[in-house]
């Protein structure tokens, strides 16, 4: 094909266990996993190219069962193919009765759906957690009292563009005046002091319009209920907005009003 002048971006590849159990191929499903984890390192290393499962199914009389073998393809389309898997779709899940195959019944989707809202969550709640993971062991090690933001590259690394931007228009505007200005509190620990600060309590709110989370924040002996939303860069979550729910105070939205403002 290349040699042709043909041009592609990714390769589409299809993993069916039920088939390969089927045919004889496998003995069970764990084997078409391997067989597709270790196809997909193969191709990416060979034609320097990405790729995604663009077809899967499993046995739509079994939802349970289904649901446990689609979580492990998942799952090993994320952790191991080297980062080249991108993506996971299922074939025809709305099918029912001729197609084996399908994931719907009476018309609503089965258990075996669920292992794709799971893995959603999964992913968003492991990037929220190793955030606070580094972010507290930081503060915590080096004693970052009474710094804020601007102090330290926390939000250069973990939050979104557009989140940056916005603290970069304010730090501008705030440059020639004296005094406490727009950040006199450090949104990642939701005050001025530091003091054995934690996280726990975690909690998936939403996947969708924006993923956003929830956990209990723990900083100078008081526990604050913080949400986060995400919006992903580069297939990286990155923090897109930080709000204070125990005193109902949403940082994005009053950076926004204080760039108006000013």
């Amino acid at each position: 094909l290349r040699t042709c002048g043909v041009t592609w971006y990714i390769i589409g590849m299809s993993i069916y266990p039920y088939w390969d159990i089927d045919a004889k191929l496998e003995s069970d499903y764990h084997g078409t996993i391997n067989d597709f984890t270790a196809n997909v390192r193969r191709l990416a290393d060979k034609y320097h190219t990405e790729l995604m499962i663009v077809e899967t199914g499993v046995e739509a009389k079994m939802p349970h069962i289904g649901k446990q073998i689609l979580a492990e393809i998942i799952n090993a389309a994320i952790n191991r193919c080297n980062g080249h898997c991108h993506g996971v779709f299922y074939w025809a899940p709305e099918a029912e009765g001729h197609y084996p195959l399908g994931a719907f019944n009476n018309h609503r989707p089965t258990a075996i759906m669920d292992a794709f809202t799971e893995a959603a969550q999964a992913d968003v709640l492991k990037a929220v957690k190793q955030i606070y993971s580094d972010v507290s062991e930081a503060y915590n090690r080096d004693n970052l009292t009474d710094n804020t933001v601007q102090d330290v590259d926390f939000s250069e690394k973990f939050c979104s563009t557009r989140w940056n931007q916005a603290v970069d228009r304010i730090q501008k505007i705030e440059a020639d005046i004296e005094g406490i200005g727009f950040f006199d509190s450090d949104y990642w620990v939701m005050g001025q002091d530091v003091e054995n600060f934690a996280t726990d309590n975690y909690r998936v709110v939403s996947l969708s319009p924006t993923p956003t989370v929830e956990f209990d924040l723990h900083n100078c002996g008081n526990i604050i209920r913080v949400s986060v939303q995400l919006a992903k860069e580069n297939g990286v979550w990155k923090i897109d907005n930080f709000i204070d729910l125990s005193l109902d105070f949403d940082w994005k939205q009053a950076m926004r009003n204080y760039i108006e403002e000013n």
